[in-house]
């Protein structure tokens, strides 16, 4: 009876470890995306300014997952959206057309927003090399800048009297210059896989679901994310 009882608590033993190392790997995790982060993305859906119209989605996808603690919060290929904010068509006088649009928040794999917004690509991509984030403009930093254009008000006011007429002898003998003649101007069209690059609007805390490993995982795909199981796919 004892050797019995001594082999059933070895079977036990190694059953209830494993319990608790896959209870532990559960455990949910927090990672903090940052504010500047950047994403990476490519154009879907083709654009130009002679058939786009305000309101119109346009889509992305991330050419790099896109990462926080060692966690993929959005894995590469993952749809990011827009919407287009302005349009301008191509007029007379070689009046070119011009689209503008902003970026959608984007949705995690477990429901959450993600605030983003449009970024120059000189700010993702300083001396040609593609940075992982960039420093955004604060509000307060704006309202520094407007402030210390206000400081110089008083002295364009005071020199206006002589601006003001030389500007408008300058435009008087430019106006001949570059003149099309009433020729058309282009059309702004974007092709779909044109480079954008986009950066996380504000910091955010997200509490990822643990999940364990299983064969087909390799420690890369493994995001302890609602979309780590599927990787078997």
């Amino acid at each position: 009876m004892r050797k019995l009882v001594a082999f059933c608590l070895l079977l036990i033993t190694p059953l209830t470890l494993t319990a608790q190392n896959e209870v532990g790997d559960l455990k949910p995790k927090t990672v903090k995306l940052e504010r500047g982060q950047v994403l990476d993305l490519s154009l879907v859906t083709p654009f130009d300014s002679g058939h786009a119209h305000v309101g119109d989605a346009i889509s992305f996808k991330l050419e790099r997952g896109l990462k926080a603690g060692g966690t993929t919060i959005l894995p590469r290929n993952w749809p990011v959206h827009g919407r287009i904010t302005k349009v301008v068509r191509a007029g007379k006088n070689c009046k070119t057309g011009r689209v503008r649009w902003k970026l959608e928040p984007v949705t995690t794999a477990d429901g959450r927003k993600i605030k983003v917004q449009p970024i120059a690509e000189y700010l993702a991509k300083p001396r040609g090399v593609e940075v992982d984030r960039v420093s955004l403009v604060s509000t307060g930093a704006k309202i520094g800048r407007a402030t210390e254009h206000l400081e110089m008000a008083p002295a364009v006011v005071l020199f206006s009297p002589i601006i003001v007429p030389w500007s408008i002898l300058l435009a008087i003998g430019m106006s001949g210059e570059g003149d099309c003649h009433g020729t058309g101007g282009l059309e702004e069209s974007v092709r779909a896989g044109a480079r954008f690059y986009g950066a996380v609007s504000q910091d955010a805390r997200l509490v990822q679901a643990g999940a364990a490993p299983r064969s087909c995982d390799s420690p890369e795909t493994v995001t302890g994310s609602p979309t780590a199981s599927k990787h078997c796919d």
